[in-house]
């Protein structure tokens, strides 16, 4: 966006941890609390339009509760501050399955804020974008499980090693958002990216040289310290994958 000469306002929660991005030019980074409606439509007032890009992959807590907050709460609030700023257009990354039936919190948190969107934007003009897995530099999982992958000897015990994604690169999936936001005004409507082509983790050991990795059974991928499985820790931080964000 920056590139195409669009003055882009960052918001964030600790400014601190961003100040690397204040040596791009056109850039502001601003403190705000995105779940104080009053605060965030006053960092959106005078602005065209705004980017929703808050996901969680995991939450704190069990029960949905974390993803209900940081996805459909959030958008609720999005929506009512974008109504007081007179902000024009809304752009919300959702994700590819999200739907308010979906086997998962994480899918169905992102697909009740599609609803909230389609129902509750009045006269907003609004895209929602729902795109596959996102991989790029400094990712936390596509990336850190090629890492990962490198590093552990021999086999690395993986649960569901045949899950199937269709990751597109951060690059290639910003070009369609800055071209939405360079259009005149439109219909609202979501759109679905993908990259060609499915993968798995077993099919795609980045960088990985040797076996790969190696599927767990059912029983075993149950196990909280399973790589992929019920609340993977796997001594990261953030973890890099729960159940209750893949269903079951």
């Amino acid at each position: 966006m920056l590139k195409d000469n669009h003055r882009v306002t960052v918001l964030s929660r600790d400014r601190e941890l961003h100040k690397h991005l204040l040596v791009l030019p056109g850039l502001t980074l601003e403190n705000c609390d995105v779940y104080d409606e009053a605060q965030l439509s006053e960092r959106l007032r005078g602005k065209d339009v705004v980017v929703n890009l808050i996901g969680i992959l995991n939450e704190p807590w069990f029960g949905g509760a974390g993803f209900r907050r940081a996805h459909t709460e959030l958008t609720r609030a999005l929506l009512l501050a974008a109504r007081s700023a007179n902000v024009g257009r809304l752009l919300q990354v959702s994700a590819l399955g999200a739907a308010v039936d979906a086997p998962s919190y994480y899918l169905r948190s992102k697909g009740e804020a599609e609803k909230l969107i389609r129902e509750q934007s009045g006269a907003l003009d609004w895209t929602i974008f729902q795109p596959s897995v996102i991989f790029g530099p400094g990712d936390t999982f596509l990336n850190r499980f090629a890492r990962l992958l490198a590093s552990a000897p021999g086999v690395l015990p993986l649960a569901r090693p045949n899950a199937r994604f269709q990751p597109c690169s951060s690059t290639t999936w910003s070009t369609p958002c800055c071209a939405v936001c360079a259009e005149e005004r439109r219909a609202a409507r979501p759109i679905s990216s993908a990259a060609p082509g499915l993968h798995t983790a077993r099919g795609r050991a980045i960088g990985r040289q040797g076996d790969g990795p190696a599927p767990l059974d059912r029983r075993a991928a149950q196990c909280p310290g399973a790589p992929g499985g019920c609340g993977v820790r796997f001594r990261t931080r953030p973890p890099i994958l729960q159940r209750q964000t893949i269903g079951r």
